[in-house]
């Protein structure tokens, strides 16, 4: 017995420091010190006993069926916003685009740059700040509106967050669309695009420098767009069947295509390619400007960064109105009257039309390029007047013309001169048609 209370007397002599010790530390401080791995820090011990209970909790309410597990939106709402754009990117650069291809360059950089610009108005940090960004996306997007950006310009530039967002929700990165009910701005144009007429192309052409010449002649003889002229390589020539070759990686179709194109404008541009004009133009072109990009080599033609910039030099030169109210000119115009001339020709079948337009269905070779000509109309008028109103005659002609008019019935008709008295007033067109069809009879 006296062996056991020496044995419990020493234990509590042992103990005692320590138990002094902790007693001390907690009236002083308040918490337990709790140690931590390396870079996390000293967190209070209340703190860390509180937080791994919540998390108990949790997990046993889950165990036991009362409550869902936590989603895979709800465990990435900490994830940085800028990592997520890069792993778009990445996904953008290798089958992004249509049928699955790669983004162009162009494509991606404007992507890019436009979900910078978003992240930086928005403040968007994390996933979890995509949550109730509609009114704040409205209100941005009209304050482009009050800046003068056109319609088609801000659906682009919210078609890029929305189109992130969709590949978030895709991912489970997100539970719901925060911008499925952003409606869309009308893209109609503020001004409209007039075709290029036969006329203005001629002396287009002749006042153009030899490189811009070659350059207009192209785009309007092929109705390639600006990028697609860009990237024409002598590879793309092909001089047996008189066609370019189209690349199904910049084409906007995204889908390999034939252009025909005269033999001799061909010629021509192989000769202006293997000569090396192309190459010193972009030369001369980069080492003025601020780019750090090494300037194309071995193109077909010499496109300008700034074509519409070029284009109302050489309209300035020869006096060629820039804008009239038929609509403005610019160098996407020469392609419009590319098309504008093919729907003219009577010898081309509808899908003929479609096929040289490049367009995924003609009602958009029709309606939004096709354009109303005023000569023609005219014409088609003076047409139909001779046919309808030729064999009548008018009688208000000239004198000389009015002894040649056979006699007509008159219909008289009451109306007020504004002084109370009443006249008589002729109608002899109702009468003439009255009396060509008692004559028919």
């Amino acid at each position: 017995m006296e062996n056991a209370l020496l044995i419990a007397l020493g234990f509590v002599l042992l103990i005692l420091p320590g138990i002094i010790m902790v007693v001390v530390v907690v009236l002083v401080r308040g918490t337990l010190p709790v140690t931590c791995p390396p870079g996390i820090g000293n967190i209070p011990g209340g703190q860390v006993i509180g937080m791994a209970q919540t998390l108990e909790d949790q997990h046993t309410q889950v165990r036991l069926g009362c409550r869902k597990p936590r989603s895979k939106a709800e465990r990435s709402r900490e994830i940085s916003f800028a990592e997520t754009i890069d792993d778009y990117m990445k996904w953008g650069n290798a089958k992004g685009g249509r049928a699955h291809l790669p983004w162009s360059d162009d494509y991606a950089k404007l992507r890019r740059r436009q979900l910078g610009w978003w992240k930086n108005k928005l403040l968007l940090r994390t996933l979890g700040d995509l949550e109730d960004i509609l009114v704040p996306v409205e209100q941005a997007s009209l304050e482009l509106q009050r800046v003068g950006d056109s319609g088609k310009t801000i659906n682009d530039k919210t078609s890029s967050l929305r189109a992130f967002c969709t590949w978030c929700v895709k991912r489970e990165l997100l539970d719901k669309h925060p911008l499925a009910a952003l409606e869309r701005f009308s893209s109609s144009p503020k001004v409209q695009r007039r075709a290029a007429s036969f006329e203005e192309l001629n002396r287009l052409l002749v006042v153009a420098p030899p490189d811009r010449r070659l350059l207009y002649e192209t785009a309007f003889i092929s109705g390639l767009r600006r990028n697609e002229l860009a990237q024409l390589e002598p590879a793309h020539v092909d001089l047996e069947n008189e066609a370019l070759r189209l690349d199904s990686n910049w084409t906007k179709n995204r889908k390999p295509g034939r252009q025909s194109v005269y033999r001799s404008l061909l010629e021509h541009l192989l000769a202006f390619s293997n000569a090396g004009f192309p190459d010193r133009l972009y030369q001369a072109a980069y080492s003025r400007s601020q780019s750090t990009a090494p300037p194309p080599k071995g193109r077909l033609l010499y496109v300008p960064s700034q074509t519409a910039a070029v284009l109302y030099r050489d309209m300035e030169k020869e006096g060629i109105e820039k804008a009239t109210p038929l609509g403005k000119l610019d160098f996407h115009a020469l392609r419009t009257a590319y098309i504008n001339f093919v729907l003219q020709d009577p010898n081309l079948s509808p899908p003929d039309m479609q096929e040289m337009a490049r367009h995924g269905s003609f009602d958009m070779t029709k309606t939004v390029y096709g354009r109303a000509r005023a000569d023609r109309m005219r014409d088609a008028t003076q047409r139909i007047s001779e046919k309808v109103c030729a064999p009548y005659g008018h009688l208000y002609a000239s004198p000389q013309n009015q002894k040649s008019q056979p006699p007509v019935l008159q219909e008289v008709a009451l109306i007020d001169n504004g002084s109370g008295a009443r006249t008589r007033t002729p109608f002899p067109c109702s009468a003439q048609r009255r009396r060509n069809a008692a004559e028919l009879r």
